[in-house]
């Protein structure tokens, strides 16, 4: 999103969902559902194995 600019509220509309829900989701507070991956894919324009790719890799840099 940062990389294009995008804001938590843009995606929250994108997604239908509030800005609070957004911002949670963003923070891990609550999960991401693979609906919701695959909508921020399209909305980002990025195929969405690239964004399970991106996550995992963050999820084990953080984890090492």
């Amino acid at each position: 999103m940062a990389r294009q600019k995008r804001t938590a509220g843009e995606m929250a509309r994108a997604l239908g969902i509030t800005a609070h829900t957004a911002g949670r989701r963003l923070s891990g507070a609550v999960p991401f559902n693979i609906s919701d991956v695959a909508a921020v894919g399209e909305w980002l324009g990025v195929d969405v194995t690239d964004l399970m790719r991106r996550a995992e890799a963050k999820t084990q840099a953080v984890a090492s």
